[in-house]
């Protein structure tokens, strides 16, 4: 899977936030930069809120798939980490 503009960080989410959001471009959701399947499930969401006309934030701290989802994306980039924390999340969701 391409990462295309997905930012790298060290940093990874405590498993019970208060709030988590996830902030992507709509170049990445029609898979411009990510490939055509890596965001393809925003596609059907409607986002919380619009940044000026290219960024939808999403509210993921309750969505189990989102988790499930940004695991396998982490999975591609090859973020054992990340991947295995948001599958810990989704988890605890279930």
């Amino acid at each position: 899977m391409p990462s295309g503009t997905l930012v790298r960080t060290a940093r990874v989410n405590s498993l019970h936030p208060s709030k988590e959001f996830l902030a992507a471009s709509v170049s990445q959701i029609q898979g411009l930069n990510t490939g055509p399947e890596t965001f393809k499930w925003l596609r059907e969401r409607k986002p919380l809120e619009r940044l000026g006309h290219s960024i939808y934030v999403y509210d993921i701290t309750d969505d189990r798939e989102a988790h499930e989802k940004m695991a396998e994306i982490y999975e591609g980039r090859g973020e054992a980490e990340k991947a295995q924390r948001e599958r810990a999340r989704a988890k605890i969701l279930s």
